[in-house]
C-alpha cells in the first residue's frame, strides 16, 4: 500500500495512547486494515479485538468494510511503509477515555474512503 504520509507526520498526527478513527477498506484473517485519512494505514490486529483472556472473536462479528472503527493507537511502525497499530481491546478504550475522550472523533468525522455504507 502506499502512502502520502511521512513517519514523522504520521507521529505527530497519531500519537501513543491517543484516539483514531478510519474506515475498513480490508479484512483479512489477521486483522483489519483502515483508512485513517491523508494516505495513512491503519491496522487492528485480530488479537486487539478482544481482551487478552478472551477468544480473539469470529470473523464474522469484526467490523466490515466501509464500517467505521475508532480505537487506540497503540504503535506506530515504520518498517517498509508506515502504518498505525490501533487496539479496540475494552479495557484500552476505557483508559483512554479518562484522558482522551474530549478530542476522540465521531464516526462522522473520520476521514473515510466515502459515505459509510452500514450507517449506525
Amino acid at each position: 500500500m502506499s502512502l502520502g504520509s511521512s513517519e514523522p507526520d504520521v507521529v505527530t498526527r497519531f500519537p501513543l495512547g491517543s484516539w483514531a478513527s478510519g474506515c475498513v477498506v480490508r479484512q483479512v484473517h489477521f486483522g483489519l486494515f483502515l483508512d485513517l485519512g491523508s494516505g495513512t494505514v491503519g491496522f487492528v490486529d485480530a488479537a486487539g479485538m478482544a481482551e487478552a483472556w478472551e477468544n480473539i472473536p469470529e470473523r464474522h462479528t469484526w467490523p466490515g468494510t466501509g464500517e467505521i472503527v475508532t480505537g487506540v493507537v497503540v504503535r506506530v511502525e515504520a518498517d517498509q511503509a508506515v502504518q498505525v497499530r490501533l487496539t479496540l481491546q475494552p479495557s484500552v478504550l476505557e483508559g483512554a477515555a479518562g484522558v482522551s475522550e474530549p478530542n476522540r472523533p465521531s464516526p462522522e468525522d473520520a476521514n473515510g474512503p466515502g459515505p459509510n455504507p452500514f450507517p449506525t
